[in-house]
């Protein structure tokens, strides 16, 4: 089963691999149009999951997907799924150090901390800043907010500050390579906003529990610039899925940063603008990954609110991916 890694924390974050503008392009070109209706879940179906048994598989789950002859280049690195063996990226490795972390603080079991030192070392070996991107920095921004992610879970879990200079030149690049929202190419134009809102809910929260005004203040100018790019064109700009993210990665963002700041500001919004936001979207080559996010919008957007309504769309969406674990091995497939 393809990597698609569910985090009960954030709802979840997917593994994704790189995308060349082209490839995004032929991507919404092969997509079909759906006419299935909205599928909603009854009300406390969720409730016959166990979430920690479900984590627990994920974690067992990357760890089988973990390189481990020492020979190798990617060593430590985590493979991107059953069936693409030969691909190995940071995000997927970092996104597995937070999962074996928080695993460890759950369940008080250290059997992943080997597996963590390995993927440690393939990290250090192939930082963030240095994953592809001749076209745009997205996908290094990408990485570097998951850095942060990694860095902060394993340092709380374990007392180990050696990581803290990898994470703060994650922090470096994207302070220095902003992403334009404004870019000449149209499907960049899309995707842009979606990173950077997701940058800034990294940054803001790394910078909260550091007390480091300066992300703080990066992250909320990164989320109000965000907020001003969705409310020229909401209706559309919400409903929007491009790469691996939707507009549910914009909503996760913005709650992140700029609501949590100022959550009077932020119920407001939201009792404004996400009704335009779509419940899941049913088709697409990485309908997974997309739902994944607007699931992490709506869990977002239930924690600034309050609105119950939010909080049944996040178990709905969970629930939903979870049902795809066929062979219930705790990886779920992008579509």
């Amino acid at each position: 089963m393809r990597y698609l890694l569910l985090l009960l924390s954030l709802s979840a974050l997917g593994a994704v691999p790189y995308m060349s503008v082209s490839e995004m392009e032929e991507l919404d070109r092969s997509r079909g149009v759906s006419v299935s209706p909205p599928r909603f879940i009854a009300g406390g179906d969720w409730q016959s999951w166990s979430y920690p048994h479900e984590f627990f598989q994920t974690a067992e789950f990357i760890a089988g997907m973990q390189v481990s002859d020492s020979s190798s280049p990617d060593f430590g690195g985590i493979i991107e799924g059953e069936d693409m063996i030969d691909v190995i990226q940071t995000d997927n490795t970092q996104e597995a150090i937070w999962v074996w972390c928080w695993y460890t603080e759950l369940s008080g079991d250290t059997s992943y901390v080997d597996n963590i030192r390995k993927a440690w070392i393939y990290v250090m070996n192939h930082p963030a800043y240095e994953e592809e991107g001749d076209e745009s920095d997205y996908y290094r921004d990408w990485n570097c907010g998951l850095a942060l992610f990694a860095e902060l879970k394993y340092r709380q879990v374990f007392g180990d500050s050696s990581y803290m200079e990898y994470a703060d030149s994650c922090i470096s690049y994207m302070f220095s390579h902003p992403l334009n929202l404004n870019t000449g190419n149209a499907t960049l134009r899309r995707l842009h906003p979606k990173v950077t809102a997701l940058e800034a809910g990294m940054l803001y929260a790394y910078g909260v529990h550091e007390g480091r005004q300066d992300l703080i203040d990066t992250a909320i100018a990164y989320g109000n610039r965000v907020k001003e790019w969705v409310e020229e064109d909401p209706e559309t700009r919400l409903n929007d899925e491009v790469w691996a993210m939707s507009g549910g990665t914009i909503i996760w963002g913005l709650c992140k940063t700029v609501f949590s700041a100022d959550t009077t500001q932020g119920v407001a919004w939201l009792n404004q603008y996400m009704p335009l936001l779509e419940y899941f979207e049913p088709s697409g080559d990485w309908s997974n990954s997309w739902n994944i996010w607007y699931d992490n919008g709506y869990r977002a957007a239930f924690e600034i609110s309050g609105n119950e309504l939010y909080c049944l769309y996040h178990h709905a969406l969970t629930d939903s991916l979870l049902v795809q674990d066929l062979d219930d091995d705790g990886g779920v497939p992008p579509t």
